[in-house]
């Protein structure tokens, strides 16, 4: 059946989706069967190369860049937070409780950061600590649409006593162009070696960088459990990730080019430019030239440079152009412009184009909510792909730290110790009286908690508590109440006594009961 058979079939019925018309409108809209294996070895590497030129040269993905850097990982990194814990029975209420083992929590978070704090630990090459890893995953993982470090347990044993370190690997580096089936029903698309369900058992690697910076050579293999490979995967049994900008990466060349001309044009503008007019008997253009030159028309090129002036041939005369740069609608249209590419960035056009001229607080505070959830999002991402491999692989983290003597715990509780949570970055409160006001309004509601409170401004209680126990220590006792304006949660949730020498009520404590 022809497209116009089905068309009039279409019209005859007159009914299913206006996106499935055939006619003269719809007839240059193709559609996407999804990303396959043949457009990831086929485009990968165009639009990679061509995101990692913009980024070098284009302001607005090297804002971008940073945002993501700095919203999603933080100055400090991503933090760790132990949740080891038993389940029993309450003898009073019957009731199974939580009970945390608060011990071995603050020992594997005591030398986890320990750890992480080490670029000699962390990095084979000993340049960066964990944070740092986690800014360059963010980046490679946004620009070159793929994330790729190799876990190296044993690495610099007993020079690093964690017996364990990082290596990041470029994304070049894994064999685009290398596809095959094997006979054990398992297949090999762009260097990534799958099974028939899709989990990946392998990856191939070149060994080889040339001077032009084209990995190639001989390849090598490596399992799965010594690869962490982060990207974005958009349809299922995707091997590879796309950069995130390549939905907006042709409108960003488009605007930067557009820049470029009006600059130019502007510049050219500013400097005098202009034309000269050959009157009635003037002085012949030949004549001004060398006779021996072979192109005399080229001599009579001017350069200019700024506050020079013109001296005019005999019977020429200089017609100065007006100025018309910048183009009278060049503020809106790029406004416009920048608005789309943020909008395909997932950013607020006021935080990418660095424009809060014309956000009120209403507008601006719905605009930074919604970039903190898309941050929320690639931070839990980051979490599941990156930072639990590192820590709970076979030959991660913890089995390194448990069998190499630094650990004062047991490995045959492994996996009892296996209860890595994570910690993502998190932001000041846009309306801070408003907010604090509405925590401690569903805090006494039982809405939230104290613990989640401090998780959603980036901190953990219970180490504010012991800081805060620490603090009155080191005071010599004096309770925060009387170095600081009023009473404290915090200080009263330490145990601290109040201005008047009682001791503060714990939480739960009933109201009726307090003196």
């Amino acid at each position: 059946m022809s497209l116009a058979q089905i068309a009039r079939a279409g019209r005859a019925f007159g009914r299913g989706f206006d996106a499935a018309r055939l006619d003269r409108h719809t007839e240059g809209w193709y559609g996407d069967y999804g990303i396959s294996q043949w457009d990831i070895r086929h485009q990968l590497r165009v639009i990679r190369n061509r995101s990692r030129e913009m980024w070098k040269n284009d302001p607005y993905l090297s804002r971008w860049g940073a945002i993501c850097r700095n919203n999603i990982v933080g100055a400090d990194g991503i933090q760790l937070v132990m949740d080891v814990a038993d389940w029993g029975r309450d003898g009073k209420s019957g009731e199974w409780t939580k009970r945390p083992d608060r011990m071995a929590n603050e020992i594997i978070q005591r030398d986890f950061n320990r750890w992480a704090a080490k670029p000699e630990w962390v990095d084979a090459a000993g340049k960066k600590d964990l944070a740092m890893m986690e800014w360059r995953a963010v980046i490679d993982w946004h620009r070159e649409g793929e994330a790729l470090f190799r876990l190296l347990p044993g690495f610099g044993y007993p020079e690093n006593p964690f017996a364990f370190s990082l290596a990041r690997i470029r994304p070049d580096q894994l064999c685009l162009e290398w596809s095959f089936q094997n006979n054990d029903a398992t297949n090999v698309y762009n260097g990534v070696h799958v099974n028939k369900w899709g989990r990946v058992m392998g990856y191939w690697f070149y060994t080889v960088q040339l001077a032009t910076g084209i990995w190639s050579g001989e390849k090598i293999y490596v399992p799965a459990g010594e690869i962490v490979h982060v990207f974005d995967e958009d349809y299922e049994g995707q091997t590879r990730g796309f950069p995130l900008v390549a939905c907006v990466l042709r409108s960003i060349k488009m605007l930067y080019g557009y820049d470029e001309a009006e600059l130019v044009k502007a510049r050219n503008q500013a400097m005098n430019s202009g034309t000269w007019e050959q009157q009635d008997g003037a002085v012949d253009p030949d004549e001004l030239a060398d006779p021996n030159e072979e192109d005399t028309r080229t001599q009579l090129m001017q350069t200019k440079e700024p506050g020079e002036d013109r001296i005019a041939p005999m019977g020429w005369k200089y017609h100065q152009d007006q100025p018309t740069a910048p183009n009278a609608v060049y503020q809106p249209f790029h406004m416009e412009l920048v608005r789309r590419i943020a909008g395909g960035l997932e950013t607020a056009y006021h935080s990418l184009g660095n424009d809060p001229s014309n956000v009120n607080m209403n507008a601006g505070r719905l605009a930074v909510m919604e970039d903190r959830e898309s941050w929320k999002v690639k931070q839990h991402m980051l979490d599941v792909m990156m930072l639990a491999p590192i820590f709970s692989r076979s030959r991660g983290w913890l089995t390194m730290y448990l069998t190499s003597g630094m650990s004062p715990l047991p490995f045959s509780k492994r996996a009892r110790f296996d209860a890595a949570t994570w910690q993502g970055r998190r932001w000041s409160a846009y309306d801070l009286h408003g907010e604090v006001a509405w925590s401690e309004w569903a805090v006494k509601h039982g809405i939230t908690t104290d613990t989640d409170i401090a998780a959603e401004n980036g901190k953990i209680r219970t180490e504010n508590l012991a800081t805060v126990r620490q603090e009155i220590a080191d005071e010599g006792g004096t309770p925060i109440a009387d170095r600081f304006e009023g009473k404290t949660s915090l200080a009263a949730k330490a145990g601290v006594e109040s201005d008047d020498g009682n001791n503060a009520p714990q939480k739960g404590a009933d109201k009726g009961e307090e003196k």
